[in-house]
């Protein structure tokens, strides 16, 4: 799709690294590479400019999230597509993609196609493979329209909602099938196991395939690292003959709790077999110098307790913090126990007030909020200063510092939207007077 690769993700190393060492040699990518990486904003062209295009001349219905399309006219969507590639030609790809409004036109509920599939698989599942079986029938017409004029761009179609269905049919080669799962989940939500051939079906009817993910950040308050899930994704589509060639990412970035972990997700974009151990060992090195080591084995920690504990036992969700601060095993308080011993230790190998010092502190002050609310989410009975202690620090050391967790708005605005929505929670039927 084009030979010059946008990943607006270089600020993972831009805010660190001052004193640039032996880079790991990055993956040449070939003439069908798109990465796009999305930070609570618009979608971004390859420039970096922020853009809204809508189709011309149809009627728009306010969804939840998003616009509805309502249209007779069978080639506007192909029209429109022509139209906004002669006036951004430097620009590969349109999407005609399923929101999260979820409201259907009521011909398309009641037409044979729908009505046929109900039959076959029952209400909720045939409505699902109906509505699946018009829309990728509709983008093939889009796509042969469109490829009459522009035959090497792309039309993206979102596997999502009530279009998430493989069709009956191969997709038109300028289709990319974008895939929306959340890759932290795989394992809980057997992705590649009893789940595999959903996905193989996918993979033979589309000719290109995409992946969206939700990397948050924010709505967690927990360190959410699972690079190791990430990189045995593109693999495993690499093993089924459909490369992951498209990527995009939700991120509101938590950087004082995740640390590398969009950046290494941006060299997975790059490079799927990429030595995953070696870059995050010189991700360290060049960190953090002297405590490299330290801070190597505290992120290797906390990404086995989120993949193989937290995110195991229960999936974690946005702003379900009940799931995140409550019923710890003794196992993984001792893994917390274990990661503030290393965030400490690594302080005691730098000099302090030296860059390597401060970008550990980092991650050590953010690290104290998690301790904190697990430290009640897993108490009997919680006490007036127990929460006191919490509201006081996220204050006076979290909310002014903007690089420990994100905002979507105002940092001070975070205390009412994230904290005290997660003491209400973990708090429930357990404080004391």
């Amino acid at each position: 799709m084009t030979k010059n690769v946008f990943i607006a993700l270089v600020l993972a190393l831009c805010c660190f690294r001052e004193v640039p060492g032996q880079p790991v040699q990055p993956f040449t990518v070939d003439s069908d590479t798109l990465l796009l990486l999305h930070f609570d904003g618009d979608p971004a062209d390859r420039a970096g400019h922020c853009r809204s295009e809508v189709v011309k001349d149809v009627e728009y219905a306010a969804g939840k999230f998003g616009q509805a399309i309502r249209t007779n006219r069978g080639g506007v969507c192909a029209e429109s597509a022509a139209e906004f590639f002669r006036e951004n030609p430097g620009i590969d790809y349109v999407a005609f993609s399923i929101q999260d409004f979820h409201v259907y036109c009521e011909r398309d509920l009641s037409s044979e196609v729908v009505a046929a599939q109900i039959a076959r698989l029952g209400e909720e599942d045939g409505k699902v493979q109906g509505l699946s079986n018009l829309y990728w029938a509709w983008l093939n017409k889009v796509a042969k329209r469109m490829e009459a004029t522009h035959p090497d761009k792309k039309i993206v179609g979102l596997v999502y909602a009530s279009v998430r269905q493989p069709p009956p049919f191969k997709l038109h080669k300028n289709i990319i099938a974008w895939m929306v799962f959340k890759i932290s989940d795989i394992v809980i939500d057997k992705r590649f196991t009893d789940n595999r051939p959903y996905l193989e079906t996918w993979t033979n009817a589309a000719s290109a395939v995409g992946h969206h993910d939700w990397s948050y950040g924010y709505g967690f308050l927990i360190p959410r690292i699972y690079t190791g899930y990430f990189q045995k994704t593109f693999l495993e589509f690499d093993r089924m003959g459909a490369p992951i060639r498209c990527a995009y990412a939700e991120a509101g970035p938590n950087w004082g709790l995740d640390g590398p972990k969009l950046y290494l997700m941006a060299r997975l974009w790059m490079d799927p077999h990429a030595d995953v151990e070696a870059e995050l060992r010189q991700f360290c090195d060049e960190m953090f110098g002297p405590a490299a080591a330290e801070m190597l084995a505290c992120f290797t920690l906390l990404e086995d307790l989120y993949c193989n504990h937290l995110n195991r036992r229960t999936e974690q969700k946005l702003f379900r913090w009940s799931r995140q601060f409550t019923e710890w095993t003794n196992e993984e308080l001792a893994m917390l126990v274990r990661a503030r011993g290393l965030l400490d230790k690594a302080t005691g190998r730098t000099s302090p007030g030296s860059n390597e010092a401060r970008r550990i502190e980092l991650f050590s002050k953010t690290l104290r909020l998690t301790e904190m609310l697990v430290a009640i989410g897993n108490a009997n009975k919680v006490s007036p200063a127990m929460v006191k202690g919490v509201r006081t620090y996220f204050c006076e050391v979290i909310i002014p510092d903007p690089v420990t967790i994100h905002a979507r708005g105002k940092r001070e605005d975070l205390k009412g939207l994230i904290l005290e929505p997660a003491l209400k929670q973990i708090t429930r039927d357990k404080l004391s007077r």
